[in-house]
C-alpha cells in the first residue's frame, strides 16, 4: 500500500487517506462496536422477552454451546438481525455531526445536485431518533425491523455510504471496516447469549447516560453476573 507500482496502475493513497483510515479503523473499530455491543447488552438484560426470542432463536441455530457458528450463517438469523440493526440504531456510532465527501459521480439530494467532492455534514443520531423514519424512536425495540416498517437504508450507521473509495468495499458493498465491525457484532451477540446466562448487577439506567466525545462515553460503570449456560 506504501510502495504502490504507478506503472501497473497501483493507486497510491495520500497521506490524508492513510490518515483517515487510521483514525476509522481506532473509532470504528474499537469504542463504536464496543457501545453498540453494551446496548445490546443492556437492552436484552432488561427486556425478558427480547432475550427469551434471541435465545430460542440461538438455541436452534447453534444447538451445542460450545460451537462456533460462522458469521454468514448468523446473518440469516431474523431474531439476531434485528437485534443488531436496532442496537445501531439506538446508539448510532458517533452522536455527532461527521464530514462526507460526495463521490466523483456527484449525487442528487431532494432534487438538488451536488457536486462531486463537496463535503456535507450528516448527523445519524438525530436521524435515528427521527419520528418520520421511526416510530417510537427512543424505544429499543428490534421487531420493528421484522415488521417491514422502516427500510435498511433508514439505518445510517456502518453503511456504504461512510466511505468514498469503491476499492474499499467488498463484494456485498460494505467496506472492509464496516464488514469487520458487523462480523463483531454477529459474533459476540450470539455467542455471548448462546454460552453464558447473564444478568444485571448494580447496573441502573443512571450508568447508561452518556456524553459527546465524538463516540459515545458512557457515565457509569454496567456490571453483569455471568453463569455457564446448559445446552
Amino acid at each position: 500500500m506504501l510502495n504502490s507500482n504507478l506503472e501497473k496502475g497501483q493507486y497510491t493513497p495520500t497521506l490524508q487517506e492513510l490518515t483517515g483510515d487510521a483514525l476509522l479503523l481506532l473509532m470504528a473499530g474499537t469504542d463504536s462496536t464496543a457501545h453498540t455491543l453494551v446496548t445490546a447488552t443492556y437492552a436484552m438484560l432488561t427486556h425478558p422477552e427480547m432475550l427469551q426470542a434471541l435465545v430460542t432463536e440461538l438455541k436452534e441455530a447453534i444447538p451445542k454451546r460450545d460451537s462456533v457458528a460462522e458469521w454468514a450463517a448468523l446473518e440469516k438469523l431474523p431474531y439476531l438481525r434485528a437485534v443488531v440493526k436496532e442496537s445501531l440504531r439506538y446508539v448510532s456510532g458517533s452522536p455527532g455531526r461527521l464530514p462526507r465527501t460526495v463521490p466523483s459521480t456527484g449525487a442528487v439530494f431532494c432534487g438538488r445536485p451536488i457536486p462531486p467532492g463537496t463535503i456535507i455534514i450528516s448527523g445519524a443520531y438525530v436521524h435515528h431518533r427521527n419520528p418520520e423514519a421511526f416510530e417510537d424512536p427512543d424505544m429499543f425495540r428490534p421487531e420493528r425491523w421484522l415488521q417491514g416498517t422502516v427500510v435498511s437504508f433508514s439505518l445510517a450507521s456502518f453503511t456504504r455510504h461512510c466511505i468514498e473509495s469503491p476499492e474499499k468495499h467488498d463484494s456485498s458493498g460494505r467496506t472492509y471496516f464496516t464488514s469487520l465491525a458487523y462480523c463483531e457484532l454477529y459474533l459476540t451477540l450470539a455467542h455471548l447469549f448462546r454460552k453464558f446466562n447473564l444478568e444485571l448487577y448494580q447496573t441502573t439506567p443512571a450508568d447508561m447516560e452518556w456524553k459527546d466525545c465524538t463516540v459515545f462515553r458512557m457515565m457509569g460503570h454496567r456490571k453483569v453476573l455471568v453463569k455457564e449456560a446448559r445446552d
